[in-house]
């Protein structure tokens, strides 16, 4: 009896033994070969640098940086902008003072004829050597919306135009060049900005609502456009990441002193594919351009909320992927962080189209029994006509994608 039951026993030890090792080493054979080398899709390579130093923007603000402390703009929503805006104007004149420089070459800049844009795109063979600094960009945008918005609460129209124009022909020229996702997410923030300033001034000053609406509409195609090219520096980021990790493991698997060595070397880098991980990410970012959309923004947000609501395909309905394990992880993990872009995007059409159409009511001077079904007839068939509403006391409220933004202007005062 005692030894059936020790056989018994010892069976169960190397069962409980063998069924991992023998998982491991089934795992280890489906995961040793990587998948055969592909072309890179064209679609996914960055554009090239087309612009010499003095003619790009980037390069011609560097010629001066900002001194410290610099022009701040607090972050705000609404009518709490003009207050914080009010409490931090005393601030402005000392830190224009200290950064005369910097400001003359902003305002070149800005009425410079044929303006254009084109932020570094990181080298691939060291993509995390070169990371662009864009804060003389920031600076110089609020340069010039800090005097617009003086000039208009000093009821100078005339002035708060020019300056609005000027900041808008810089921002829009950061949106048309940028080709990295931060440039992009810098000329998203900036446009923000610019359409707070818009509504405020557009408040105090109706006479100007005809000039300042084409400040405020973001066409959707620049958008799509713009999408399109951080989309491509991101996966070519992604691209060269995969190819120079091996690096990162010490060793060669296809040199080394002899077959000792060699097969030491690929038993550390067991498990990683860069052939495959490479298509994962070119499918990835190929169906993210497939989902944009000249025409509407918003359709890339659906489509990536759908793609992220699917069930899960993975061994045993888990995330977990027999083959191709650490490519799958390495390209899940990235994924999610990228739908927030995309939602912002959708969020500055939005509110631009917003800011856009309620200058427009101000500029015909709708009257308020009429302005309900003037709303309704303007955004019919469009994207804001599930996201903007006529309140009960006239103003219009905006629901965006991200409610946590902070620089997304959401509220307009009655038209009239």
């Amino acid at each position: 009896m005692i030894k059936v039951w020790l056989k018994r026993t010892l069976w169960a030890l190397g069962l409980l033994v063998l069924v991992p090792v023998a998982l491991a080493v089934a795992w280890g054979l489906s995961n040793w070969r990587d998948a055969p080398a592909q072309d890179w899709p064209q679609a996914l390579v960055p554009p090239p640098d087309t612009l010499a130093d003095g003619d790009n923007l980037y390069e011609a603000l560097r010629a001066v940086k900002a001194s410290s402390p610099s022009l701040r703009m607090p972050d705000c929503k609404g009518d709490d902008c003009r207050a914080a805006w009010r409490a931090q104007a005393a601030e402005w004149p000392a830190q224009r003072r200290a950064q005369v420089a910097f400001g003359e070459l902003c305002e070149a800049q800005a009425q410079r004829p044929g303006l254009r844009f084109e932020d570094p795109v990181p080298d691939s063979a060291a993509p995390l050597q070169h990371f662009a600094e864009y804060g003389h960009l920031v600076q110089c945008s609020n340069w010039l919306l800090t005097q617009a918005w003086e000039a208009s609460e000093a009821q100078q129209s005339a002035q708060a135009l020019a300056k609005l124009e000027q900041a808008d022909r810089l921002n829009r020229a950061v949106l048309n060049g940028a080709r990295t996702l931060i440039g992009h997410s810098i000329a998203l923030a900036m446009l923000h900005r610019q359409m707070q300033v818009l509504t405020l001034v557009g408040e105090q000053h109706a006479e100007l609502s005809p000039a300042l609406r084409p400040l405020a509409a973001v066409a959707p195609p620049q958008l799509a456009a713009a999408q399109r090219r951080w989309i491509a520096a991101e996966a070519s980021f992604n691209r060269a990441v995969t190819l120079t990790l091996p690096n990162d493991f010490g060793c060669d698997a296809a040199v080394g002193s002899d077959f000792v060595d060699r097969v030491g070397c690929r038993l550390q880098r067991l498990g990683y594919q860069p052939n495959y991980t490479l298509a994962l990410f070119a499918n990835h970012w190929q169906a993210a351009l497939a989902d944009l959309d000249d025409r509407d923004p918003l359709a890339a947000v659906a489509a990536q909320r759908q793609r992220a609501a699917k069930p899960l395909t993975g061994w045993m309905g888990t995330q977990f992927q027999w083959h191709g394990t650490t490519a799958h992880v390495l390209v899940d993990v990235a994924k999610p962080a990228y739908a927030s872009y995309f939602e912002r995007t959708a969020d500055l059409h939005l509110s631009s189209s917003a800011t856009a159409l309620w200058l427009q009511a101000r500029a015909q001077a709708i009257p308020r029994a009429e302005q309900a079904a003037w709303l309704d007839q303007q955004v019919s068939g469009s994207p804001l006509a599930q996201h903007l509403r006529r309140q009960d006391d006239g103003s219009w409220q905006l629901r965006p994608l991200q409610d946590s933004a902070t620089r997304v202007v959401t509220r307009w005062p009655s038209p009239a």
